[in-house]
């Protein structure tokens, strides 16, 4: 049971994201979210007010230095999974196929290939994963405090 007697669970036909989740979250508790957070609070989504229109959705499984794992895409009704280190790609109508049993990449080549394009693109525009700062060598003055520190054998 929601605190404070609010709404209680729905479904939202239009996706929502993991970006969401603080908002909410922080709305429940009886904050406010800040301007700057990217998610909007799901909470007080009722009478009337719509989950904001995304022009797509991205979702990573472990996302890591060297870019392996799953990535998806839903964009409207469809869906895209691509597999790192691989040319597999599946192709999901979300409207006509929830459960994700019929691939149609084969008959929908050109808009898996223009999902995957898009897909590609975002992951781009993203900073890179931690791991993979440069390192350089410590200078010996910072090296000698850090072992007089104890921070260094």
């Amino acid at each position: 049971r929601p605190p404070n007697g609010g709404p209680m669970a729905r479904t939202e036909r239009v996706p929502v994201s993991l970006v969401d989740c603080a908002p909410t979250l922080l709305e429940v508790a009886g904050g406010t979210p800040p301007r700057h957070w990217k998610g909007v609070s799901l909470w007080s989504m009722d009478g009337g007010a719509r989950v904001p229109a995304r022009p797509f959705i991205v979702a990573e499984l472990d996302r890591t230095a060297d870019e392996s794992g799953i990535k998806a895409l839903v964009a409207g009704r469809w869906k895209l999974i691509t597999r790192a280190g691989t040319a597999s790609m599946e192709l999901y109508d979300l409207e006509t196929d929830r459960g994700e049993t019929s691939d149609l990449r084969a008959r929908e080549k050109t808009r898996a290939q223009n999902l995957r394009q898009e897909l590609m693109s975002f992951l781009r525009s993203l900073p890179r994963p931690p791991g993979n700062a440069v390192t350089r060598p410590l200078d010996r003055d910072v090296e000698e405090k850090l072992r007089r520190l104890g921070y260094m054998n």
